[in-house]
């Protein structure tokens, strides 16, 4: 994204007809979205930055695997009540921020729903607020689509207070789970 937005801008500057600036301004809109936030952490089998997936929870109910998806890795988590761990760095912990948006890129691929639990300052949540259970469920149609989904926290607390010290995790509710990014990042800048 950051490599193509200024040719695309610049092509759009340049470009009259209608039908082509409209796809230039959906392709502007894409890369933008997809630019790295402030203070965003992020993970996919390829590589992290500031985020992990937790291989210690394998051992227990977090059962994944890495697998590829038109030469895109991915990860899996292939049975129904199984979920995928993350952890943030201890330097995004330190900075003590409450307000977060997780997004993650996955598969809409089978049926079942994806949910998230997360680590939150909410002491009514199952123990002591470790594992918040988010409002919002993803809802798979089995389109065999990528999709982007958002969860907004506004009470996190990533103490690493779940299994392995991750601060929260995706379940999945149905057929395989499949997951190529996760991107966290504050909701403020001075939060």
């Amino acid at each position: 994204p950051a490599a193509a937005l200024p040719l695309l801008k610049a092509q759009l500057k340049a470009e009259s007809g209608s039908n082509r600036r409209w796809w230039l301004k959906v392709a502007i809109q894409e890369c933008e979205e997809n630019q790295p936030k402030p203070g965003e952490i992020s993970a996919s089998p390829a590589e992290s930055n500031g985020l992990q997936v937790c291989e210690a929870c394998k051992s227990g109910d977090g059962l994944f695997d890495v697998i590829e998806r038109n030469s895109v890795p991915c990860w899996d988590v292939p049975k129904k009540g199984y979920y995928l761990y993350f952890s943030a760095s201890d330097a995004f912990r330190q900075k003590n921020r409450h307000a977060l948006e997780i997004q993650v890129e996955y598969l809409d691929a089978g049926n079942g729903d994806i949910a998230l639990d997360y680590d939150s300052s909410d002491p009514r949540a199952p123990v002591g607020g470790a594992y918040k259970n988010h409002s919002t469920a993803i809802h798979r149609t089995n389109n065999v689509q990528w999709r982007t989904a958002k969860f907004h926290l506004p009470d996190a607390r990533f103490n690493g207070s779940e299994n392995g010290h991750s601060d929260f995790r995706f379940y999945n509710g149905g057929d395989d789970m499949i997951i190529r990014d996760v991107r966290v990042w504050p909701l403020y800048a001075d939060d």
